[in-house]
């Protein structure tokens, strides 16, 4: 305890930055389980905690219903600081339920560092509850329960740089320049969504511009990497810890500007506790209490995220662990799925399924691992795509057929980056009849 007062030395909170990040905290957790309990189907992957269990029970009105009232009623105890031992234990229980489900009907927003955050702040007030007088007269539980959250949203960055190191090695930053057709992959998704074909053309355009400078991206790569191995640094202090946010909100900035895709768990959570905006009388306190930059101070305060990082390790994509592998491999190949009718004419998977396209890409991936199916290639999609849109077909029929859609087939894009030139190639894997369904 003496080694962890010395640190909290220097990450003194008051109640308005307490406050600050369990406002911020609640309202996002709640927000996506309300989100993504609404969002299900009935038709999820066999999965997680769907492998052990049918998930269709929560897709149920009452039991949806059940889950975010009790879902609201925990935030406000949350944001009030009622029973926080119970209160967070119960939240980090219902995201594992929830988001694992979400996940497994391919609506996976990386809430696991949500989670996890959660369930350090639960460690932390049992660890409080039971320690001495000394040490409760020393800190507040505030400023246990926001250490132990920069630990585990730090350990989730460097558990993300890990996973790139073993999967594809130094070389990821060789392969930066292939990002440009996943940038055409996640602009083509959004404007099939939501016809938006403006989306698609300026995809294309931020894409030839990646080929055309590869040393950039690879430099920004670099970057990218060097920031996610070291963010543990960021525990030298609250001072150096915000420092540290502000590269890693710069990073994310330039995956949203090149990429067009945001991470919200992963940014939101950074603002919430490295960056933490109120700037109070504990400033002055923390220069007081301890070093600026007590880099030694690590040894002492990483432990928990260290923790994390080795069981995430160790149990891989099981929420709320995770290697988090988002862009680990920089192949140059990438695919995803889109939808067309009778007439073969391109649709909305969000207006005629209720669903976006990385999710049926998700979905299908889920699939195609448990049935060992390389979904790089067409052999075996068939079987497992058929089923699947014949339940999405069932559920959305009566809206289908309003809509004069007899028949709904769904394509496999594939895409390829050689010699800086794209070429792509459309598979048709599924067809499905609606008005025989």
């Amino acid at each position: 305890m003496h080694n962890l007062l010395k640190v909290l030395a220097g990450f003194k909170y008051s109640p308005r930055s307490w406050a600050y990040a369990r406002i911020i905290t609640g309202i996002f957790w709640l927000v996506f389980i309300i989100v993504d309990i609404r969002a299900l189907h009935p038709e999820p992957c066999d999965i997680g905690i769907c492998h052990f269990f049918n998930c269709l029970f929560f897709t149920t009105q009452p039991v949806s219903y059940l889950v975010i009232g009790i879902s609201v009623l925990l935030t406000g105890m949350y944001l009030f600081e009622k029973r926080m031992v119970l209160t967070t234990f119960l939240m980090s229980l219902t995201g594992c339920i929830v988001f694992s489900v979400a996940t497994a009907n391919g609506n996976d927003m990386r809430m696991e560092v949500v989670t996890i955050v959660l369930i350090a702040q639960c460690i932390a007030f049992i660890q409080y509850r039971y320690a001495g007088s000394a040490f409760k007269d020393a800190t507040p539980a505030r400023n246990l329960a926001m250490l132990y959250s920069i630990q585990v949203v730090a350990a989730c960055y460097v558990i993300a740089a890990i996973s790139k190191l073993h999967i594809t090695g130094i070389g990821w930053v060789a392969q930066a320049p292939n990002i440009a057709i996943r940038v055409i992959k996640a602009s083509s998704s959004r404007a099939l969504d939501y016809n938006f074909p403006a989306v698609m053309h300026t995809g294309q355009r931020v894409a030839e511009a990646i080929i055309r400078h590869p040393f950039i991206i690879q430099m920004a790569f670099g970057f990218s990497l060097v920031v996610e191995f070291f963010a543990f640094s960021a525990l030298a202090s609250r001072s150096f810890c915000r420092k540290y946010s502000y590269l890693i909100l710069i990073m994310h900035l330039f995956i949203l500007l090149f990429m067009d895709i945001l991470i919200p768990a992963f940014v939101v959570m950074v603002i919430a506790y490295m960056l933490n905006l109120p700037l109070d009388s504990t400033s002055a306190e923390n220069k007081k209490g301890g070093p600026a930059y007590n880099f030694s101070a690590i040894i002492y305060s990483f432990y928990l995220g260290a923790v994390f990082i080795v069981l995430s390790l160790i149990i891989g994509e099981q929420h709320p662990f995770a290697t988090f592998p988002m862009f680990s491999n920089m192949r140059n190949t990438c695919a995803y799925f889109y939808l067309t009718d009778q007439n073969n004419k391109v649709i909305s998977p969000v207006k005629y399924l209720g669903l976006r396209t990385d999710q049926t890409e998700k979905i299908m991936v889920a699939r195609a691992h448990a049935a060992r199916i390389t979904i790089s290639g067409n052999q075996g999609l068939g079987q497992l795509a058929t089923p699947w849109l014949t339940n999405a077909v069932i559920a959305r029929k009566r809206f289908l057929m309003q809509k004069d859609i007899s028949q709904l087939k769904l394509v496999h894009h594939q895409l390829w980056l050689d010699n800086g030139i794209i070429t792509t190639s459309d598979s048709t894997i599924a067809i499905v009849p609606v008005a025989s369904m």
